[in-house]
């Protein structure tokens, strides 16, 4: 391997110790646990009807897209370090309540997404950093949609 070139492999290695560790774990928690709750009350008929009443027609897709960005968010927070428990994310996902107020969930997310690019502070202009601005402005517009 010439000097300059990265190692071919499945990513980067997860970094040492974050200074702000246990935070950024609550909050990878708490969106893992946003995404599995939201793509479960968009399945349900009540929830297809709410995504219906504000213009979304391909509701599968979106339930698909929650589901991709869960493996994907699940797979960032394990890249730095910070990958919660599977069982941790169930219970706290059963625990958020069924709710017609999609916005709100949507709203959270968004926020959640938001906190973790301050707080893990990826430099601008990276993948992490768009991927992780991008899914924060989705959601809030997503949010702003369905509030009307």
């Amino acid at each position: 391997m010439r000097s300059g070139q990265a190692a071919a492999g499945p990513g980067p290695a997860a970094p040492g110790p974050q200074p702000h560790g246990e935070a950024m774990r609550r909050l990878w928690t708490r969106l893992l646990a946003l995404l599995a709750h939201l793509a479960q009350v968009c399945r349900d008929p009540e929830g297809e009807r709410l995504l219906r009443g504000v213009g979304v027609r391909r509701t599968q897709v979106l339930i698909a897209g929650l589901d991709g960005e869960y493996g994907k968010s699940r797979e960032l927070a394990a890249r730095c370090g910070c990958e919660p428990s599977g069982p941790e994310v169930q219970a706290l996902a059963a625990q958020l309540t069924r709710r017609d107020d999609l916005a709100q969930s949507f709203l959270e997310l968004g926020h959640c997404y938001e906190q973790l690019l301050r707080l893990w502070a990826p430099p601008a202009g990276t993948h992490r950093y768009n991927w992780l601005d991008s899914r924060a402005r989705v959601h809030l517009a997503r949010a702003a949609s369905i509030r009307g």
